[in-house]
């Protein structure tokens, strides 16, 4: 099991665009047309995104400690699905109607955490 620092150092070197090389590669924020509208989008849509050693990682992290991924992946995931920009939909959808866009990316975390547990 690795250490709740080695998987938050990593995991904030290659989520969602956080790095120099995906911020080349990738817009910062995804075009409004392209933005997905509930959790099972977006979680298909990281899934897709994701190296065989990312999803590895997050499998191996315990439920409770998502959190540890909150200021690097969660960031990523606010910007670059438009929760923080304008997503009403995705925003309502995964923070329960509260509008509150770090509840709805601790939510799409849990739940590609959740989809990795069943694969």
């Amino acid at each position: 099991m690795h250490s709740l620092k080695t998987i938050a150092d990593t995991m904030t070197a290659f989520l969602v665009p956080l790095t120099p090389d995906l911020l080349a590669r990738r817009p910062e924020i995804l075009p409004q047309d392209q933005w997905p509208v509930d959790i099972n989008e977006t979680v298909d849509s990281l899934l897709s995104r994701m190296s065989a050693q990312d999803k590895a990682m997050v499998k191996a992290t315990r439920q409770e400690d998502l959190i540890i991924f909150h200021h690097g992946w969660g960031s990523g995931i606010r910007s670059y699905y438009g929760l923080d920009g304008g997503n009403r939909q995705l925003l309502d959808a995964a923070s329960d109607g509260t509008g509150d866009a770090d509840r709805a990316a601790a939510r799409v975390i849990e739940a590609v955490w959740l989809e990795l547990q069943r694969g």
